[in-house]
């Protein structure tokens, strides 16, 4: 986990960036580098637009505007890697010295996702899911949100055989 943080007034603390990652580590450095180009190569062709909203918890709604990116760079080696992204936030699988596969979710704008806060309306409390803000006291939210999307991403690359 990685984050940076910054204040922007006194005792407010909040968080500009979060990277969580699932590692995926394999025993033999051949074995993750015979897999490595098939699944970038099915993350760049296969993934959607839909899959890549629902790896990072969304759904495609009618009136949808926003752009999603699929960035695959597999020219260079080592620094072979694939990010997905939407609205600043993203996805991005890489290997780490041959031996682990590394999978990325980074937030930067953490509006996209929904957390359960009080409300107070009127004299009556209520938990409630708003979206969720850059304060420090939603961290737990941000690994939450993090490693379901890793999750969801490992998930959908189940389908490279080898794996």
């Amino acid at each position: 986990m990685k984050e940076r943080w910054f204040q922007r007034r006194k005792d407010d603390w909040v968080v500009d960036q979060a990277e969580f990652s699932a590692d995926l580590i394999v025993t033999r450095r051949a074995a993750l580098e015979g897999l490595y180009n098939r699944l970038l190569d099915h993350a760049a062709v296969n993934f959607s637009l839909n899959d890549i909203l629902c790896f990072l918890g969304r759904r495609l709604r009618p009136r949808f505007e926003e752009e999603v990116l699929t960035n695959c760079q597999k020219g260079r080696r080592p620094g072979a890697r694939i990010k997905q992204s939407m609205k600043n936030n993203w996805l991005k699988m890489y290997d780490k010295f041959g031996l682990i596969l590394w999978i990325e979710t980074v937030i930067n704008n953490p509006k996209e996702f929904r957390v359960r806060r009080l409300r107070s309306r009127k004299g009556c409390d209520e938990m409630v899911w708003r979206p969720m803000n850059q304060g420090v006291m939603n961290l737990f939210r941000y690994r939450t949100v993090s490693l379901a999307a890793a999750g969801r991403y490992v998930e959908a690359l189940l389908m490279v055989d080898d794996l």
